[in-house]
């Protein structure tokens, strides 16, 4: 089998399966073929190198909520029964929700942003 090496970091590519590739592809000329492959795969890399800032802020909002969570859930699940524990929780969202400002259906972690979730950290601090 013949290789084809592009110029660049791009590894080398068998020959035969680009063909195959492109016969079952589209009516165009091989190299325009070639061309539009390769623009097409530099977008692609725009679009990752977006999606792998877009992660790491969300990373960043998750390792938050994780923190939020280490320090909210050991406050409610000490406590011994069920309803006890239930109604531990609730307690702690509405003064959570009351600190923070917001309506108490809206002050769990999964739906708060950055700056909430810092200043639930806070909040939950004060219990330690």
């Amino acid at each position: 089998m013949k290789k084809i090496k592009f110029s660049g970091s791009c590894k080398p590519v068998l020959l035969d399966s680009l063909r195959k590739k492109y016969k079952d592809d589209c009516k165009i000329p091989f190299w325009q073929w070639i061309i539009q492959q390769a623009s097409m795969t530099a977008g692609l890399n725009k679009k990752i190198s977006k999606m792998q800032a877009n992660n790491s802020a969300i990373e960043s909002a998750f390792s938050l909520k994780r923190q939020c969570h280490s320090l909210f859930d050991p406050l409610w699940e000490k406590e011994k029964t069920r309803d006890k524990k239930q109604q531990k929780r609730d307690k702690l969202y509405y003064e959570l929700s009351t600190y923070l400002g917001v309506k108490q259906q809206y002050a769990h972690f999964s739906v708060l942003n950055k700056e909430q979730l810092m200043a639930s950290i806070e909040f939950l601090k004060t219990f330690y």
